[in-house]
């Protein structure tokens, strides 16, 4: 789920609606049990450091900074004029963003909002596997497919993933004062009124 989600005891959570018609039951049941049924439920663990509350600094940015910012930084210094340069991936502030956000977000991130659907479209209702996320990214299919042999690792793969599949926000709160927290890698807890 992209939104944050919270119950209180006695309350319990469904997964209908998003991914079928709401007032329908399942159009056809299992022919045989389904291989989830056969083992025992996974335990939830909690997500790497800047997943909760979500936060780019914490999550994305120590990715880049490991493994993608001296490169760029070296091939942008290099590049000839009028040659096209890869995007800077540093942590410099550009207003209430990164750098790296503001170049990632938008032209190799998250563009568009389930089966290539305008966001504010009145037809948007849902999203459909593998055209959302993560695995619709530029960045994720550039990464799978061996950028500049970059290696990453299990954790380092999965705060993109996270981050891709999270709409690719930067904030993880509404409140001014944390994000500005956020803004300086700093943990924001998110406050409740």
């Amino acid at each position: 789920m992209r939104s944050s989600t919270a119950l209180v005891p006695g309350e319990q959570l469904s997964c209908q609606g998003c991914h079928e018609p709401k007032g329908n039951a399942p159009e056809r049941l299992p022919v045989a049990t389904p291989l989830a049924m056969k083992r025992a439920p996974s335990l939830p663990e909690p997500g790497p450091d800047g997943s909760l509350p979500f936060s780019y600094p914490k999550l994305v940015q120590p990715v880049l900074d490991n493994k993608c910012v001296s490169c760029h930084a070296d091939k942008i210094k290099q590049a000839k004029p009028g040659e096209k340069a890869p995007p800077r991936l540093d942590s410099e502030v550009k207003g209430k963003y990164f750098t790296s956000y503001i170049n990632l977000a938008e032209p190799y991130g998250f563009v568009s909002y389930g089966a290539g659907q305008d966001f504010n479209s009145p037809k948007f209702y849902r999203t459909f596997p593998g055209q959302f996320g993560a695995r619709a990214s530029k960045l994720y299919k550039m990464l799978k497919q061996g950028h500049h042999d970059v290696k990453l690792s299990a954790d380092e793969m999965e705060r993109l993933i996270i981050w891709l599949d999270s709409v690719c926000q930067f904030y993880g709160v509404y409140e001014k004062e944390g994000g500005e927290k956020q803004l300086r890698g700093e943990f924001a807890e998110p406050t409740l009124k």
